[in-house]
Formats: C-alpha cells, sequence, structure tokens
C-alpha cells in the first residue's frame, strides 16, 4: 500500500534536483575571477570561505522548498505575465516590446589591472524596438495598400531593461525599500551592460502582490561594487580569510536606528545592509566568526 505525504515528496522532489544543479555545476570548475553578481553583496568573508571548500555545502531541505518556490513564481507568473502583455495586450504605433527571458551573460571588467569575469542571468529583459515604416511599391494595388504602395515596419533597438524578480514572504508588508543585496546585484547588471535603469521586482508569494523600484545607474556605486569583486579576488588568491564583515559592521548601528541603506552611498564602507538583511542568523560560520573577527592571515 503506497502512503502520499506531499511534504516529503515535494522535499524530495526539490533535493532531486538540487543535486543534479549542484553536480552539472561541479564540472564547470569555478576560478577566481568569477563573479556572481547575485553574491556580491553578502558577507565577503562568507564568499571566501564558500569558495575555499570550507562548508559542506549542505542547504536544509525547508530553505531549499522556498528557493525552489521563488524560482517558480517567476518561471510560471512573473516572465509568462510580462510576455503575454507585451505581446497580446500592450499596443503602441511607435514601438515594439519583446520580453527575454533570463539573459546569461558573461562579461569581463578590468578593475585595478585584474580581470573579472561577471557570470549570471538576467531574469526578465525588456527589449524596447521603435517602428520604423518601410512603403513597398508595386505594379497592382490590393487591400494592404493604396495606389499599389503597402506600408509595413522595421524595427530598431533602442533600449533594454533588466526586471530582476524577488519572490517574498510576509516581510513584504514591512519592505519600504529593495534590500542591499539586491540592490548590488541590479547595479551589476547595470554597469557592465550599460544599461540606464532597471527595476526589482518583489511578488508576495501568498497573494501575488507586489512592490517594484527602479533603480537608475551610478557610477561611483557601480565602481564601489567593482572594488568589493576585487577585494573577495584578492583573498581567494591569497589565501588570507576576510574579517567577519556582516558580524562586524552590524554592530555599528543600533537596533532602533532607522538607518536607509542608501547610506551606503554617502560613505561605501560601514555598510548597513549587513543589519538589515541579518546575515548571521542561520550562517554556517557564525561561531567562528564571534570567535575570530579579525582577518586571517594565509597559513
Amino acid at each position: 500500500m503506497i502512503e502520499i505525504n506531499f511534504d516529503k515528496i515535494i522535499k524530495k522532489v526539490v533535493q532531486h534536483k538540487r543535486k543534479q544543479h549542484d553536480d552539472n555545476r561541479a564540472k564547470k570548475q569555478r576560478k577566481n575571477s568569477d563573479v556572481y553578481p547575485s553574491s556580491l553583496g553578502y558577507c565577503m568573508r562568507k564568499q571566501v570561505m564558500d569558495a575555499g571548500g570550507m562548508s559542506d555545502g549542505t542547504v536544509d531541505a525547508g530553505l531549499q522548498v522556498i528557493f525552489w518556490h521563488g524560482n517558480l513564481i517567476h518561471d510560471e507568473v512573473v516572465f509568462p505575465i510580462l510576455a503575454y502583455y507585451f505581446a497580446n495586450i500592450y499596443n503602441d504605433d511607435e514601438f515594439h516590446i519583446d520580453v527575454v527571458n533570463e539573459k546569461p551573460f558573461k562579461i569581463v571588467e578590468v578593475v585595478n589591472g585584474t580581470k573579472l569575469y561577471f557570470k549570471g542571468y538576467i531574469d526578465d529583459l525588456i527589449k524596447i524596438f521603435i517602428k520604423i515604416p518601410t512603403f513597398t511599391v508595386s505594379d497592382d494595388s490590393d487591400t494592404s495598400g493604396i495606389g499599389g504602395i503597402s506600408k509595413n515596419y522595421d524595427t530598431k533597438l533602442i533600449e533594454e531593461i533588466p526586471i530582476e524578480v524577488k519572490s517574498i514572504g510576509n516581510k513584504f508588508y514591512q519592505l519600504k525599500e529593495p534590500k542591499m543585496t539586491h540592490f548590488v546585484q541590479l547595479m551589476i547588471y547595470l554597469g557592465t551592460h550599460k544599461f540606464k535603469y532597471g527595476y526589482l521586482l518583489y511578488v508576495h508569494k501568498a497573494t501575488l502582490k507586489s512592490k517594484m523600484y527602479k533603480v537608475k545607474f551610478d557610477q561611483k556605486v557601480y565602481n564601489s561594487f567593482l572594488h568589493r569583486a576585487k577585494t573577495i579576488y584578492d583573498h581567494k588568491e591569497k589565501g588570507t580569510i576576510p574579517y567577519a564583515e556582516s558580524l562586524v559592521e552590524s554592530k555599528k548601528y543600533d537596533k532602533e536606528e532607522d538607518i536607509p541603506f542608501y547610506r551606503v552611498l554617502d560613505t561605501l564602507d560601514g555598510d548597513y545592509w549587513f543589519k538589515q538583511e541579518d546575515m548571521c542568523s542561520g550562517c554556517p560560520y557564525l561561531f567562528f566568526c564571534i570567535d575570530n573577527e579579525k582577518e586571517i592571515d594565509a597559513e
């Protein structure tokens, strides 16, 4: 007799898919110069220690289901809705719009003489084309033209707008601004692709309500994030472990303070986002960091 337990089934399915993903990724050896924008805003120490194989790589089954749910919301809800809207509802005599799903990229940026390879996927890329009228003269008149002249359109790409999609639980209702890690990710997309602006779209998992934040490209901020990527690269190359960034930086502000994350744009050090996002909770290195806050030299 077969007993059906959907909680167990979904965890087994997600774990199986995760293992397939990890096995495929393991075949592609990561280099110290590889930079993944979705990770860049997280604690530097964790990034370096993960890259050094200091974690067993296991992810809680419940968290895996949450991550899978987030991907499902994008793949089965957000992208199809955007694509359907611009294909069937949006109508403009001047512009034509396409939506590209999960556009892969690999772009090189040279930072202080070092080549860094930024890799990833843009969730949804809005491609805006201007319609250029063309006219064809034929020998005979038909219903498509007047006096033997028919009108068609060529298109020319004039702008691309990235949309990064994030699904979120009930913290959606407290969200007043985008999370800093997501801001870093989108700013890297803007800088590497020369986009003028993009959007962070937060979708509430239970209701599909959304909040959308427009992010404009800022060269100063982008440069600071390139420097951050170079710092992480240097630690990997030297075999050093960065100071416990999230733990140390989060102590700089009282919990009662309501400091907007944009403060980082002024200081570019002393990053408030670690307080905002509470990165240390659940981190496998937390107790190590409590005992070792300072940078650790290579042995």
